[in-house]
């Protein structure tokens, strides 16, 4: 086995490869493939038969065919639904071997050696999956013509500028209750946008509305935003829910203790909001 000098290409990221098989994102199947190593697989080959006939028969099963090469193809794992083409050359020798001297004590054999090259790739592990994009901080500057060198100092004067962000964190706006009995359990629908991809459903309260409340750490669910979404403290979770569209999940909640506030708080991959955003406990 040995590097194929000819095949080897500048030093390059690699590639990025994301299952597109089914309608559902799934986070691990977007992957980053590094750039693979070229090899050469030398294989030598030694060809033993009783009879020149079957020797002749072996010999045209490939020797014809190899011109200049033929192909293996195959699949890597981590990139579904990609063919993988490696050329097989054959040295175009072949050395022959015929047993001219016999003995009583040795099996008559034909014999013939060659060789193959096999033009394969070595992968690097795949790196981490790739991520999506979350948020997109976007500047508009209104010109009345084309930018030059005189008015770039006015196209960037805030007062003629306008920012605008598009985040895929979840943005719940309302709910379908606000009123609810003391000691009684149920369900709430919260409608908003960028519910679809919701992982987790979380509820605070005023102190001594529920027992057994947790600590809920966001690095765990998503460690890139977790410097921007805090550790919540005294949430009750996970709670049971069910997602009818981008704009409406559907929430069961478990029965206050006493009067106070309730906050719903939802998550997905992007971050967390929560109905009641300045309420904190």
């Amino acid at each position: 086995i040995n590097r194929d000098q000819s095949r080897v290409f500048n030093k390059l990221v690699g590639q990025y490869w994301t299952d597109n098989t089914t309608s559902v994102y799934n986070q691990s199947t977007a992957n980053q493939n590094l750039q693979p190593v070229p090899i050469n697989i030398e294989v030598s080959v030694s060809i033993l038969t009783k009879f020149q006939s079957d020797m002749d028969q072996i010999l045209t099963n490939f020797v014809p065919y190899s011109d200049p090469y033929f192909i293996i193809s195959w699949t890597r794992e981590g990139m579904p639904g990609l063919e993988i083409r490696s050329e097989v050359l054959w040295n175009g020798s072949l050395a022959m071997t015929y047993p001219t001297d016999q003995v009583p004590t040795q099996p008559t054999r034909v014999a013939c050696d060659t060789s193959f090259t096999i033009k394969g790739w070595l992968f690097k592990a795949d790196a981490n999956p790739v991520g999506r994009i979350f948020k997109i901080d976007s500047n508009f500057y209104s010109v009345s013509g084309t930018p030059t060198l005189q008015n770039i100092d006015y196209l960037t004067d805030p007062t003629t500028t306008e920012s605008f962000v598009l985040s895929a964190r979840p943005q719940p706006a309302f709910i379908s209750r606000y009123l609810n009995v003391v000691g009684a359990s149920g369900w709430v629908d919260v409608y908003g946008d960028m519910l679809n991809y919701t992982n987790a459903v979380y509820i605070s309260g005023s102190p001594g509305m529920f027992t057994n409340t947790v600590t809920v750490s966001t690095f765990a669910l998503s460690p890139s935003l977790s410097a921007s979404y805090p550790t919540l403290t005294n949430v009750v979770a996970p709670l049971y829910y069910s997602i009818s569209s981008d704009n409406k999940v559907t929430v069961n909640y478990p029965a206050p203790l006493t009067t106070g506030i309730i906050n719903v708080i939802i998550f997905n991959e992007a971050g967390y909001s929560s109905i009641l955003p300045n309420q904190t406990y």
